[in-house]
């Protein structure tokens, strides 16, 4: 779920894309202002208690361990970002627009946000598009960059600066699950706060959005949206 306004664009991912009945399994990411808090929520009715657990997957172990390694600014600047990111906040959701209303501080403001699914729903009603563009519509995610990651504490005992070069794969990492484009049947996209069309000619998916165009090639088995050989989108 995610912010349609444009600025600071606050999105939430469950443990699952299910989104209309939220995944029981209780965990989440949130993309803060500063950095992705990950945690674990409750719902009592229809408000939700989202608690934080750690941030871009650091542990406050890790965060002091990066910290005595920086200058005093630049440690005092990331301690600040990393307790700001591991705020807790609250969330109503309305099953009649399903939406969720949350509150979350920025700049010291606390400040409210109206989160929207970013599927409507199009992946479960292929039929709804021709043959040909079937295998398009539904969701489409940028791929891991770092798929054998290893931990932080794995990090700093297989090589020098492994936490730095940990935290700067998890960063991307978290990117990543936010990267999410969301093909319809009506022929409109949406990528976070962009809105536009697509259209498909063969093997390539063009899509047009505030006066600018995107070509990707679609690979031959359907799952992978490509930009110069290399995979951006997946299924």
């Amino acid at each position: 779920m995610e912010q349609l306004n444009p600025g600071y664009h606050p999105m939430i991912r469950f443990g699952s894309w299910e989104i209309t009945r939220f995944n029981r399994s209780t965990t989440y990411m949130f993309l803060t202002p500063d950095m992705v808090q990950q945690g674990q929520f409750q719902a009592n009715g229809n408000r939700y208690f989202f608690r934080a657990v750690m941030a871009n997957e650091l542990e406050n172990a890790d965060k002091d361990k990066l910290i005595a390694d920086m200058d005093g600014g630049t440690a005092r600047g990331f301690n600040e970002a990393y307790a700001r990111s591991m705020s807790n906040f609250e969330g109503n959701y309305d099953r009649s627009t399903n939406t969720l209303t949350i509150s979350y501080p920025v700049k010291g403001m606390l400040r409210t946000f109206q989160l929207h699914p970013t599927n409507q729903g199009d992946d479960r009603l292929p039929m709804a598009a021709s043959g040909a563009e079937r295998g398009l519509v539904g969701l489409w995610q940028a791929p891991e960059p770092f798929p054998d990651k290893l931990d932080a504490r794995t990090r700093t005992k297989v090589q020098e600066e492994g936490l730095q070069m940990f935290f700067q794969e998890a960063s991307a990492s978290d990117g990543a699950q936010f990267a999410v484009i969301d093909l319809r049947p009506d022929h409109s996209f949406r990528d976070h706060s962009t809105i536009g069309s697509w259209q498909r000619n063969g093997s390539t998916l063009t899509m047009f959005a505030k006066g600018k165009r995107l070509d990707l090639q679609i690979s031959g088995d359907g799952s992978k949206l490509l930009s110069r050989g290399k995979a951006v989108y997946v299924r």
